[in-house]
């Protein structure tokens, strides 16, 4: 089960690690969000009451604007990641797709074609 794990990891290295990076940004970001909140947080109430961007409030559109792009990335990993699972590599994918079957049924009518006038003669 061990190796099972550990050929898993070796397998998707790149992607889970670049999944960890996108998350501790994330992490880092919520609490950057959280620091301008608390540090100003009569802006946030002047931002509800009027909703326009002021010097004060732009920290925090910024921050958000980056989170919101960092979900976005983490999103966009996951479905790769889930695509990779479910379609490990290329011979799989032909199979998949039948690409022998599909290749017999089409050549079938000249094959068939051949035959007969090969016979008929």
């Amino acid at each position: 089960m061990g190796n099972l794990i550990k050929s898993f990891y070796e397998r998707q290295k790149k992607i889970l690690l670049s999944m960890a990076i996108t998350v501790v940004l994330f992490i880092i970001n919520i609490f950057l969000m959280f620091l301008v909140i608390v540090t100003r947080p009569e802006a946030i109430n002047n931002f509800i009451q009027k909703p326009e961007i002021t010097n004060e409030i732009l920290p925090f559109t910024i921050l958000s604007f980056i989170g919101a792009s960092l979900g976005v990335i983490f999103l966009l990993i996951l479905m790769i990641f889930i695509i990779k699972l479910i379609i490990p590599d290329v011979n799989s994918v032909s199979n998949l797709m039948m690409k022998d079957q599909a290749k017999f049924l089409i050549d079938l009518p000249s094959n068939i074609k051949k035959e007969v006038f090969k016979n008929g003669k």
